[in-house]
């Protein structure tokens, strides 16, 4: 208290009648803990003590004045806490377990004095006989719960005589082998989840009671891969090797695989095998034993080979081995011949296969692509000429006549030619029939108009067709004398003859022919002029 200088202060000191609070514990002789301070309690009963003895019979907390041990004086409404250790030995070095307060408190509750002060309140600590338990799972690794909560591997517990408790062993765990284990029992017979009540014998309450949960391991089987991380279907679910599934003993588990699995483009595995010896097919059934076992599905790699030709509808392929989809087990030798299509020759190899021969052979380490390059060369069929307006009832082409050759590399580009006189070569190519040469319009890798001499008598005929630089090749056709076809043209999907009006004008189906009107028809192969012509010359 500090004091001001030239002021007078008056101080009165107040006092009211204490509250006296008595602890006791029954049996007598425990402790218990008075606002933080453990105390002994006395082994007499209340009133006993008649002698004050201050400081000197038992721990005194700040807030109290001391008198008989256990025995304090408290201010009227103050709070004070009432608290308890749980397990204590009495006299006998016997367990005790803390059972209530004789007020109805629970331990760590606060204590009110009140304003009764012609008595003291007793407080008397409740103990029972404690029973240890040791509580524990075989073989010793079950995560077991005690009345909610989990627990060590192996527990060790003092309940009092008359608790009842709630235990629970998982019905299976995993151990650190990954191995799975199934409960059998616990040694008192109960269910995997049971109320224990504390019994109050003698025997029980001297010794204690160990409690164990009984575990046998399932089968286990792992199915794994050579390569590992596939994905499988094991019991139902489809899983990444390796996949576990535990069992009991006896139990089955279909196991489906696949026969192929796609890795990137090209390369794949192939199943081989199992090991340990199984059935031989992909998917099989497995049964368990109480031993872990161990399955693994053998995969090969098997890599595409592609085989292309260029261009690539020029030449056929022969490989052996024959393989349905190209794929071929790592390690195959695999021989390739290539025929040419008509109109192509083999130039060379390319890609992974090379060389100017033919055929040739290649191991599958990886994924292979060989290239078959070929060059054009021009091709005219049989019965490949007919007249430019159309075929002719009986396919014949008349002498003079404006032709089409058909067929293929007949020439490397369109390239039309001169119109008067008309070239009998345009970009090295030329025909000839009877040892001359045809007057060509023009000339395309499929088609090539002409006109056939016009003093050629009815008759078959034999034609040539000369590519500089390339092979020669021949074609047949038929002539007559009268082979006429009309020159058409096409309006949705309707072939009409080319026809003009008297104006010169065309006639379409926007502009039909008139009645009683002269119409100038176009066409070929009418028969021989009135009069004799040069070939290759407009008249």
């Amino acid at each position: 208290m500090a004091l001001t200088p030239g002021y007078d202060m008056s101080l009165q000191a107040n006092f009211q009648p204490a509250k006296r609070v008595r602890f006791r514990t029954d049996p007598p002789g425990l402790k218990v803990i008075f606002d933080g301070s453990e105390i002994t309690t006395p082994t007499t009963a209340f009133g006993v003590c008649t002698q004050q003895q201050q400081g000197t019979l038992s721990i005194t907390p700040p807030t109290a004045i001391p008198l008989c041990p256990a025995e304090y004086d408290v201010v009227q409404g103050s709070k004070h806490q009432v608290n308890v250790t749980s397990q204590q030995l009495d006299s006998f070095f016997r367990r005790r377990v803390f059972s209530k307060f004789s007020n109805g408190m629970k331990p760590g509750d606060y204590w009110v004095a009140n304003s009764a002060t012609n008595y003291a309140e007793d407080i008397t600590a409740v103990f029972t006989f404690g029973v240890g338990y040791t509580i524990f799972s075989t073989p010793g690794n079950a995560p077991f719960e005690i009345d909610g909560r989990a627990n060590p591997l192996t527990t060790n517990v003092v309940w009092g005589v008359g608790e009842t408790h709630h235990i629970k062993a998982p019905l299976t765990y995993t151990d650190s082998s990954n191995r799975v284990w199934k409960f059998v029992k616990w040694s008192n017979g109960g269910q995997a989840e049971q109320d224990i009540t504390v019994p109050s014998d003698d025997d029980t309450i001297t010794n204690g009671v160990a409690l164990s949960a009984t575990y046998e391991p399932l089968g286990q089987a792992i199915v794994t891969s050579l390569p590992p991380g596939l994905k499988f279907n094991v019991d139902g679910k489809d899983c990444v090797t390796p996949c576990i599934v535990d069992k009991s003993s006896g139990s089955q588990v279909d196991v489906k695989i696949p026969l192929n699995i796609a890795v990137v483009d090209g390369v794949r595995y192939d199943f081989d095998s199992w090991q340990p010896v199984t059935a031989g097919a992909a998917s099989v059934t497995l049964t368990f034993t109480s031993a872990a076992q161990t399955y693994t599905a053998r995969y090969k790699a098997s890599f595409k080979l592609t085989a292309i030709a260029d261009p690539a509808d020029g030449a056929t392929f022969a490989i052996r081995p024959d393989s349905p989809d190209g794929y071929y087990l790592t390690g195959t030798r695999v021989s390739l011949a290539v025929t040419p299509k008509t109109g192509y020759k083999f130039r060379q190899w390319d890609g992974d296969l090379y060389g100017t021969t033919p055929s040739g052979s290649l191991t599958m380490d990886s994924p292979k692509v060989v290239a078959a390059r070929l060059d054009k060369i021009p091709v005219v069929p049989t019965v490949s000429v007919i007249s430019a307006a159309g075929p002719t009832p009986d396919g014949a082409v008349a002498p003079g006549s404006i032709i089409s050759i058909f067929g293929d590399n007949l020439a490397s580009d369109y390239l039309a030619g001169p119109v008067n006189p008309l070239a009998q070569t345009i970009a090295g190519v030329s025909v000839t029939v009877a040892d001359r040469f045809l007057p060509l319009l023009f000339v395309s890798p499929g088609q090539i108009n002409a006109q056939l001499i016009s003093t050629l008598p009815d008759g078959d005929y034999s034609m040539v067709v000369h590519v500089l630089g390339l092979p020669d090749v021949k074609g047949t056709f038929k002539v007559r004398r009268n082979a006429p076809a009309l020159f058409a043209q096409t309006s949705a999907g309707t072939s009409y003859a080319v026809a003009l009006h008297e104006d010169g004008t065309r006639v379409s189906v926007d502009s039909p022919a008139r009645p009683s009107e002269t119409l100038t028809l176009y066409g070929t192969g009418f028969g021989p002029l009135d009069k004799p012509i040069i070939d290759g010359f407009v008249l």
